[in-house]
């Protein structure tokens, strides 16, 4: 199967989060990727939330110029994105991460690798493993931070299983009974949980055949 997309990857995570009846509100801004920074609510609360995705299982933040991280030290949750295999992945894995245990993990790795005499250069990713790491390499140091997980998601990579799911709950049916009409309302009604828009502004073309 093929390696998901960036935009992909972040996808899956607005489904993980809207199945685990978080409300995800994109932030967005001049050079910032759709869907990487999030505000979140469920019931009363709300939490800053960036999401990052990996194809790889390492994911980065850049250390700022005076000190401190780059959007890590601004956010209450880090959502990770990940493929479950780095070489013939079959599903996507997201974890929902305290952001305290993030700069926990980056912070004792930076430490890890000046002490080993290894650059870390300001305003430049510096990647750690979401997986622990064997080994005496500083890089090590620091990984395995998913542990910290207050809760994990897989989602099929196939990117009709969800909706083929919606379809089969939220329309009764017989077999062989649903209609292509229905699909694309039932496409309309996720896209609207997970973007936060009323269903009425989603809109939709379907295109079949060359």
């Amino acid at each position: 199967m093929a390696m998901p997309t960036k935009r992909e990857l972040r996808a899956c995570a607005a489904e993980a989060l809207s199945k685990r009846g978080y409300r995800p509100r994109f932030k967005t801004g001049p050079g910032r990727p759709e869907g990487a920074l999030l505000e979140l609510n469920k019931g009363a609360k709300s939490w800053s939330c960036s999401v990052r995705t990996t194809t790889d299982r390492w994911i980065a933040f850049p250390w700022k110029e005076g000190g401190g991280w780059k959007t890590l030290d601004d956010v209450d949750i880090v959502v990770v994105s990940a493929v479950d295999d780095a070489t013939t992945p079959g599903s996507v894995d997201v974890y929902f991460i305290p952001a305290k245990f993030v700069r926990e993990a980056f912070e004792a790795s930076r430490k890890a690798r000046l002490k080993a005499g290894n650059i870390v250069r300001e305003n430049w990713g510096m990647w750690v493993a979401l997986d622990p790491h064997e080994g005496d390499s500083p890089a090590k140091v620091g990984s395995g931070f998913i542990a910290h997980a207050e809760w994990h998601e897989s989602v099929p990579l196939n990117p009709l299983q969800p909706l083929v799911s919606l379809v089969q709950e939220s329309v009764p049916q017989t077999a062989g009974s649903v209609t292509i009409a229905q699909v694309v309302e039932s496409a309309r009604l996720q896209i609207a949980q997970i973007s936060g828009m009323p269903i009425n502004a989603i809109r939709l073309e379907l295109h079949i055949g060359a």
